[in-house]
């Protein structure tokens, strides 16, 4: 550009800064957009994990549940054997079995053994209760987690700003590029 004022090495120079620029804009939208990608794949892995937290407590209370009921069986069965060994022993004693303390020891063994099968229940039912509130629990941090997670209007608006002066920095970048050009 003979008799120019500005030099080829000036426009090439001013070209390289523009590209420069240019990359710091698109780095600084990616970066933004990234950032919120990885906030998001965080929040997806923390409710994942409250949803396994939530199906494992409920397995848990199903398995306690059923636990106690066994354990209740288990100790009707014992009461039964328990109670057929009295009566064998009582009969070859010679007792008679129509009424007297031989009745009441059994009767007293049937309520013990009932009292014994209705406590397993209730443990039972109260451990399941706790796995079931905590089952419940990991349920409502998963759900306020994923609440909390969504871009509400002015992360949004943020980002949009932050596009828009990343592009208006460009395209003055390459304006003054273009003009230099031309006035070369």
């Amino acid at each position: 550009m003979p008799g120019s004022s500005i030099s080829l090495g000036q426009v090439f120079g001013s070209g390289l800064s523009a590209l420069d620029s240019t990359m710091n804009s698109f780095q600084t939208v990616y970066g933004m957009f990234e950032e919120d990608r990885n906030r998001r794949r965080e929040v997806a892995f923390k409710a994942d994990s409250y949803k396994n937290d939530a199906v494992i407590a409920q397995y848990e209370a199903d398995y306690v549940r059923a636990m106690a009921a066994i354990k209740a069986k288990e100790i009707v069965r014992s009461f039964k054997r328990q109670n057929g060994a009295m009566r064998v022993s009582m009969a070859a004693s010679g007792m008679v079995m129509s009424d007297g303390s031989a009745v009441d020891a059994l009767m007293d063994r049937a309520s013990e053994a009932g009292r014994a099968r209705e406590m397993a229940l209730h443990e039972g039912a109260m451990q399941a209760w706790r796995h079931e509130n905590q089952s419940s629990q990991a349920h409502a941090e998963r759900s306020f987690l994923i609440s909390q997670s969504k871009p509400g209007f002015m992360t949004r608006y943020q980002q949009a700003r932050t596009v828009w002066g990343e592009v208006g920095k460009v395209r003055d970048t390459w304006t003054n590029l273009w003009d230099m050009a031309q006035a070369g």
